[in-house]
């Protein structure tokens, strides 16, 4: 399991030092199509340089540890948690969230319509 994560990280802090460059097989950001600039080469522009400095847009370290943080709770922490407890009623909840989005997506469509 190390070596999948230590290779996660090396490949995403290499895309990241790269953006702005011209890498292989990406897309353009003009049309969304493949520019061929020479056999094997496309072109991209650079990345969206407003969203430096951004919580959760300023490294790719970010979101990679985030998904590995989730899955640490989902799989090892959540279990352990309920083990020894009876599971949550949410009946209630669910029926009064269920009873807003409805109503609340009901007006969504009557204004942009």
């Amino acid at each position: 399991m190390g070596s999948i994560v230590q290779y996660v990280i090396k490949e995403s802090g290499k895309i990241w030092e790269l953006r702005g460059t011209k890498l292989f097989i990406l897309l353009t950001c003009q049309n969304l199509k493949f520019t061929r600039l020479a056999p094997n080469e496309f072109n991209i522009c650079s990345t969206d340089l407003r969203t430096d400095g951004w919580p959760l847009a300023d490294s790719p370290m970010t979101p990679v540890l985030l998904c590995f943080a989730y899955l640490f709770m989902v799989k090892v922490w959540g279990p352990k948690f309920m083990e020894s407890r009876k599971p949550f009623q949410f009946q209630n909840v669910m029926i009064a969230y269920n009873a807003f989005q409805i109503v609340l997506n009901g007006w969504l469509f009557c204004e942009i319509c």
